[in-house]
Order: structure tokens, then C-alpha cells, then sequence
């Protein structure tokens, strides 16, 4: 082998050496760098991510300035101090004490109040349960309809404002007690009753069975007439044979 030659393949054994260590550092920077050379991969993802981040900034804001949902219906921004105050007002209650309040009747028969220095030529009374605490919880009302308070229980006033409430609740709340039914037809949807009361003996029509008698009890019986009129029957086993034969096809 001449000299020439020798140098020659000396020579291409350095290049492939050379080109050979080029590809392994190529290989090693790829697996530096995601994606191939020059860290483009890189750059890629961490764009994303940016406008990932900005994307949830935005969502977030919109979140914050639109209503929020509850149970599919929207609900716009409210202010829980001003909800605190509307609830007290609401729930706010005026008992009035046997002490300071002072129900009287006047000599044309007018209900009127006096608490310390406020007075009221006119009141009228509203039970909130007629039927089961008769004497307690009574709405005291001017005469605009507005409530003054409430008498949580009428026993506790003295023997004259006691007897000024009983009175007025009697009048607003006027009931005969049916004590006989002596007839009572039904014609054209609407009942004719013929009565012997605790007032004496009555003739008035009622709207029908479900509009003109309401039960309040097992036993007891509300009949209102179609001017309003109130009758009551407290206990239909009290009644006669007769009388229950009536009311037998309505309750």
C-alpha cells in the first residue's frame, strides 16, 4: 500500500469518527429539548400554557361580573346587610303589655286604645286563630289597616280592657249556634237552610256544600251564607235525629 493511500483512508476514518460524534450530540440535545432541535417543542407548550393561564383569568372575571345560578334560575348580586334589615323588619313583632295598653269601648260603641302617650280613637280587632285560640293572638289594627301589635292573650289585660276586647271580638266574629236544622234544600248548586239558633230562628242560602260549610274540627261545623253571615254548629252529634238526617249527604 502506497503512503497516498494510506493518508487518504486515514482521512475518511477522521470524517466518519466526526460525523458520527455530530449525530450523538444531535440525539442528546433532542432529548434535552422536546420536539426536536432548537427547543421548539419547548417554546410550544410553554405558549399554551400561557394562554391557558389568561383563558382562566378571563372565564374567572366573567364568572365574578355575571349572575351567579342557583337551581337554574339566576340570581343577580345581592347585599346581605340590607337582607338582614328587610328580614327584621318582617319578623318583627309588637307585643302589647296588659301594663302600658288600655282597650276601652265608647258610648257609640268604638273600640279605642291608649299605649303611654300614643292614642288611637279607633281600633279594630283580627283573630289569627278564630277557631283555636279565640282570645289570644289578636291583631290590633288603626284604622288605615295598619297593625299597631299583637295581645298575646286577652286574660291577661284587667277586667275593662278585657271586657272592651271580648265585646269587639264578639261583634267582629257574630256566630249563631245552630242548635236545630228544621230544613234545608238543595237546588240549582245552592243550599236553603231553615235553623232554630241561639239567637232565634233563621233563613239564609249558602253557596254550596264546599263553599259554604267548612268542618273545624271532627265535630264542628263552620256554615257561612252568601252575604258572609257566620253560623256555627259546635258539635253535630249534639243535634237532633232530624237535624243530622239533613246534614248526612253534605258531610
Amino acid at each position: 500500500m502506497t503512503s497516498s493511500n494510506a493518508v487518504a483512508k486515514q482521512q475518511e476514518k477522521s470524517e466518519k469518527e466526526t460525523e458520527n460524534e455530530k449525530q450523538i450530540d444531535q440525539k442528546q440535545d433532542n432529548k434535552e429539548t422536546p420536539n426536536g432541535p432548537g427547543g421548539k417543542g419547548l417554546s410550544v407548550v410553554t405558549d399554551s400554557a400561557k394562554k391557558d393561564q389568561q383563558q382562566t383569568k378571563s372565564d374567572s372575571t366573567k364568572t365574578d361580573d355575571q349572575p351567579k345560578r342557583d337551581g337554574g334560575l339566576e340570581q343577580g348580586p345581592t347585599n346581605t346587610d340590607d337582607g338582614l334589615e328587610d328580614i327584621d323588619k318582617i319578623i318583627e313583632i309588637r307585643y302589647l303589655e296588659p301594663k302600658e295598653a288600655m282597650f276601652s269601648t265608647t258610648a257609640g260603641g268604638v273600640l279605642s286604645l291608649q299605649i303611654g302617650k300614643e292614642s288611637y280613637s279607633k281600633v279594630d280587632l283580627y283573630q289569627a286563630f278564630p277557631f283555636t285560640f279565640e282570645n289570644k293572638f289578636i291583631s290590633v289594627r288603626n284604622e288605615k289597616g295598619d297593625e299597631i301589635g299583637i295581645v298575646a292573650d286577652a286574660d291577661e289585660f284587667d277586667r275593662k280592657s278585657k271586657d272592651a276586647i271580648l265585646h269587639e271580638l264578639q261583634w267582629r266574629y257574630y256566630a249563631p249556634q245552630i242548635l236545630r236544622i228544621l230544613g234545608l234544600k238543595d237546588e240549582f248548586g245552592h243550599l236553603y237552610w231553615d235553623v232554630e239558633t241561639d239567637r232565634g230562628y233563621r233563613k239564609f242560602v249558602t253557596r254550596g256544600r264546599e263553599d259554604g260549610i267548612q268542618p273545624i274540627t271532627e265535630n264542628r261545623l263552620l256554615v257561612v251564607d252568601m252575604t258572609g253571615n257566620r253560623f256555627e254548629i259546635p258539635n253535630i252529634n249534639a243535634l237532633d235525629t232530624k237535624s243530622l238526617r239533613y246534614l248526612e249527604s253534605l258531610v
